[in-house]
């Protein structure tokens, strides 16, 4: 696996109704902060039956680009159907990062298409950490009830797949790219 070939923060805007939900525009804000350090871009990705609120508000939460997949058959959602359009989306553009929000269908869908990718998913993160050195996120998560903190890598696989707590992070609108810490 050549790991130049893959690029870019992607951050999933989960909707309802096709309204953005807040743990999306919550995880572009540290996307962001990602991308910036691994000389990247952070890329919004909606789906939806029309995305076009989930477009502006992603552009207004500091993604340097949105890729949306508008359809009926993305108005509710459905495993099989978002992880269809992950695949070949990831096929197409390669990311490096892709960051879910860890609601109930954020936790059905992204282990669903990162094992069809074979590649690693770290769930319900509530810390992410940039490894200059290893060039690798990694995802800091409650282990053992809660007791201890356990930091996961995928440091041979790509893309690097986590699902992260609704909560974790304030939201940042911004063009002025500001993150909370």
């Amino acid at each position: 696996m050549n790991f130049d070939d893959y690029k870019n923060v992607w951050v999933f805007i989960e909707s309802f109704e096709d309204q953005p939900k807040s743990v999306g525009l919550e995880l572009l804000g540290q996307g962001r902060r990602l991308a910036d350090e691994l000389g990247q871009k952070l890329v919004a990705v909606a789906l939806g039956r029309d995305t076009t609120e989930l477009a502006r508000a992603s552009a207004l939460y500091g993604a340097d680009q949105v890729i949306t997949v508008d359809g009926e058959e993305y108005a509710s959602y459905s495993a099989d159907a978002y992880g269809y359009a992950f695949l070949k989306l990831v096929d197409k553009y390669k990311p490096n990062v892709i960051l879910i929000g860890a609601t109930v269908n954020g936790r059905d869908f992204a282990p669903h298409f990162a094992a069809c990718l074979e590649t690693g998913c770290t769930s319900d993160a509530t810390e992410l950490i940039y490894n200059p050195e290893t060039k690798d996120i990694e995802f800091v998560e409650p282990a053992a009830g809660g007791k201890i903190l356990a930091v996961i890598t995928i440091p041979v696989l790509r893309p690097q797949v986590g699902t992260i707590r609704p909560g974790t992070f304030k939201t940042a609108p911004s063009g002025k790219r500001e993150i909370f810490e």
